[in-house]
């Protein structure tokens, strides 16, 4: 009776131990995941937040609105917008173009970070994506149903050191996570050092030499997934 007994405890142990076993190894681990969010987005679009400055921008304009602020003042604010639109336009046209010139990984479009909110809760995606001139075109849409957004942000510093970076979320604007390579750090020694010198030309060869690594990147842990 007893080893009757001691045969049933032995088969639900069993039995209990092949089910876990079994659930852990359907289970996907993060590599997993990775690699999955590797081949999704091969197939699919990422989608390029550029930096608008639109809080900034607004922000300084009721300021030079202003009835009580002196004249002088008034033009210094001016002049503070016209340079941070300039530069901002400056920028993102080298982001444009370096993205165009070097990465070829999936699709790619352009937005401004003013329609973030568009793009990830609506289903209406019309009237997002900007042409060569960095201008909003209707014709361009997204021609696929998945998409990854691409936006220049700082990393988190609950998971790696706060840097500068250019980041890849998912379409629900959450980080995608390691071992994808998510994140390209914007910053180094060389493009402090060149930006004191010359700060346009910096920022051009910086953003062509992180492009050129993000697609590095992707490629290879794309390689790594088929395999």
């Amino acid at each position: 009776m007893y080893t009757i007994g001691y045969s049933y405890i032995w088969l639900i142990i069993f039995c209990f131990s092949f089910s876990y076993a079994t659930a852990q190894e359907k289970e996907p681990t993060r590599r997993d995941t990775a690699f999955a969010k590797v081949k999704n987005l091969k197939e699919s679009t990422l989608v390029v937040r550029l930096t608008s400055h639109h809080k900034k921008v607004q922000a300084l304009q009721k300021l030079a609105n202003s009835p009580e602020l002196e004249k002088r003042k008034k033009e210094r604010i001016r002049h503070q917008i016209a340079t941070t639109l300039a530069e901002t336009a400056y920028e993102n046209k080298l982001i444009y173009q370096a993205f165009e010139k070097y990465y070829k990984f999936s699709k790619v479009l352009f937005m401004y970070d003013t329609a973030t909110t568009t793009l990830t809760k609506e289903k209406r995606r019309i009237g997002l994506f900007l042409d060569d001139n960095l201008v909003i075109d209707q014709s361009l849409r997204l021609q696929t149903e998945d998409f990854f957004i691409l936006k220049f942000d700082r990393t988190d510093p609950a998971t790696t050191a706060a840097a500068d970076a250019m980041i890849i979320t998912d379409q629900h604007f959450q980080d995608l996570k390691r071992p994808f390579p998510y994140a390209i750090k914007m910053t180094s020694f060389s493009f402090v050092m060149d930006s004191v010198f010359s700060p346009k030309e910096a920022f051009e060869k910086n953003i062509n030499t992180r492009v050129k690594k993000l697609a590095r990147q992707l490629n290879a842990f794309y390689k790594k997934a088929i395999e």
